[in-house]
């Protein structure tokens, strides 16, 4: 499905006019938005499906990782238990953190530093 088609255009309207009726209900409309995701680019090619699976399930587990607590205080929890890589707080290793802006995450090879910002 290319941008500038009928097709695209009626898929657009549809999926536009679906999500803002659903919005109200988060339960209902972040599946709805996901699967029309997946129809979306599984119309140019099943393989950016697949890419779309990693990101999926990489953003639910980074959202299991880092959690807000009902004071708003942010965590981050190692998932790996002992015998996994672990995570590093600002080069220590911990189970589980509280997380305060400037904060510099480790997960493996990766480094990413907190930050928030009022919404």
């Amino acid at each position: 499905m290319l941008f500038p088609t009928i097709q695209f255009a009626i898929f657009f309207t549809v999926v536009l006019a679906l999500s803002w009726a659903l919005m109200p209900r988060p339960r209902l409309w972040q599946p709805f938005i996901v699967l029309a995701s997946y129809v979306f680019y599984a119309s140019a090619s099943w393989r950016f499906c697949v890419l779309l699976a990693g990101v999926t399930i990489g953003n639910h587990v980074a959202a299991k990782l880092i959690h807000r607590t009902q004071d708003a205080d942010f965590f981050i929890t190692d998932l790996s238990g002992q015998a996994g890589n672990g995570i590093r707080i600002n080069g220590t290793r911990r189970a589980q953190s509280q997380l305060i802006n400037g904060d510099v995450i480790e997960l493996g090879k990766a480094r990413i530093t907190f930050a928030t910002a009022p919404i």
